[in-house]
Order: structure tokens, then sequence, then C-alpha cells
């Protein structure tokens, strides 16, 4: 879960110290390409998650 934490917050510094991407991500949002991308983001993060809860085998 750290490691988890560790790369969003990576990812976040990257996307906010590029010059023009955070208005290329608002941009993004507008179109409505969220709708389409949100889903098997948040089902790839709930398998990570499901991961990280099941005990070692």
């Amino acid at each position: 879960m750290d490691a988890l934490r560790l790369r969003f917050r990576q990812l976040a510094t990257y996307g906010s110290s590029k010059h023009g991407a955070p208005p290329a991500m608002e941009a993004t949002t507008r179109a409505d390409l969220g709708s389409h991308f949100y889903p098997p983001v948040a089902a790839a993060l709930d398998q990570l998650l499901t991961a990280f809860k099941a005990p070692d085998s």
C-alpha cells in the first residue's frame, strides 16, 4: 500500500512539474474522456487494493 501511495505522489509531482500538463489534464476531463478511462482505472486500482488485502500465500 505504501508503494502505491508513493507512486501516486510521484505521478502527481511529475504531472504538476511538466509545463502544460495541468491544462492538458483539465482539457481531457472537460472533453469527457474521463468517463471513458475511469472504469478501467478504477477496476485496476480495485484489483491492486484487493491484492494488498489478501493474505500472503
